[in-house]
């Protein structure tokens, strides 16, 4: 380790306790959220409502933390004390070393002016040898003193690392708990269909909270489940609508409003004729308005996924409705009788 002046000591110390005083806040925001907490106080003595997110595994973790936080403040606080001490003990003795000399050098000075070698190469001999005595006197006060403050750091920082290893010791069993019940209730939810993202981000927040994984693991575990929600909500939304696997399907990128679904491979009816007058048989009103729905559709499916809208064919006195809901970039034709939405009630 770099030598460390008694300057650098005391601001290091401060440094240290103001980041062990972070991290403390950042615990404390972390049960109580922004505002809800004072910094000044004991944990024991917040007074402030728990956010909904907190459970017994963050207690746990929480009071392992506080334990740490009050051994790291006592002992950047214990340092800060000696590097005051040494500061002020460094500082007194280069005084006193600066007055002794003042005093050797008056005393020399009357003396040689009763001698008359006052103007004398001997007086400033002399003169430059107590500056000199003096000079090595200060170094050998500033190199003793920032011995002992590195002596000081040394204890603290191994005082820390100690108490690393001892929190990452205590804080393991709790870690594996977080994880455990991380994946058990993710799975549990997975096997009853219930999972939801948001019970997943929430889930996710408190194993991130105490497990601390690497961005890798986690990814991992997104990637995976996020999976698993996605496929949860397609088999509920099929099962909304009764979509069997041979349900038609016409994927909206390919249909032309101005001439039908064709190339499109429908599994049955092709849909032409809602969109055309090639054959003659559907109503032109009929078709206008299947038109100007499929323009709006094709524009943004996006906007529109999950509605449901209706087409016509056929003529006025033997109309046929066909209905569908937007989908994944797709029109499935669903037996659904609801009312069509909003956005395509076009007249």
């Amino acid at each position: 380790m770099a030598a460390t002046n008694i300057t650098n000591l005391r601001q290091y110390a401060l440094n240290s306790e103001e980041q062990i005083r972070k991290r403390y806040q950042d615990l404390l925001m972390q049960k109580y959220g922004m505002g809800n907490f004072d910094v000044n106080k004991a944990y024991t003595e917040q007074t402030g409502q728990a956010l909904s997110g907190w459970t017994d595994i963050d207690e746990k973790r929480a009071a392992i933390e506080y334990e740490r936080y009050l051994n790291d403040i006592q002992q950047a606080q214990k340092l800060s004390q000696i590097g005051n001490q040494l500061y002020q003990q460094s500082v007194g003795t280069q005084a006193s070393l600066q007055q002794n000399q003042e005093l050797v050098q008056k005393y020399l000075g009357n003396q040689l002016r009763a001698t008359g070698m006052a103007n004398s190469g001997v007086a400033d001999l002399q003169q430059q040898g107590v500056q000199q005595q003096t000079q090595r006197a200060v170094q050998g006060v500033k190199q003793q003193t920032e011995n002992e403050a590195n002596y000081y750091l040394n204890a603290y920082n191994q005082a820390m690392q100690e108490g690393d290893w001892n929190y990452a010791n205590r804080i393991a069993p709790i870690a594996k708990e977080a994880k455990e019940a991380f994946i058990t209730g993710i799975e549990e939810r997975i096997g009853d269909k219930a999972l939801t993202l948001e019970d997943y981000q929430k889930a996710r927040e408190v194993f991130v909270r105490n497990y601390n994984p690497s961005p890798q693991e986690l990814q991992e575990f997104d990637n995976f489940y996020i999976n698993e929600i996605n496929k949860i909500q397609e088999e509920k939304f099929l099962e909304s609508f009764d979509i069997k696997p041979n349900s038609n399907r016409y994927t909206i990128a390919t249909i032309d409003p101005d001439r039908g679904a064709t190339g499109i491979n429908p599994t049955n009816t092709d849909p032409f004729e809602m969109f055309s007058t090639k054959n003659k048989v559907t109503d032109p009103n009929f078709i206008r308005e299947n038109q100007e729905k499929m323009r709006m559709i094709k524009a943004n499916p996006q906007a529109f996924e999950g509605k449901i809208v209706k087409f016509k064919k056929g003529v006025p006195t033997r109309e046929t409705v066909l209905t569908f809901v937007i989908h994944n970039g797709e029109l499935i034709e669903i037996k659904d009788k609801n009312k069509e939405s909003e956005e395509f009630n076009i007249k």
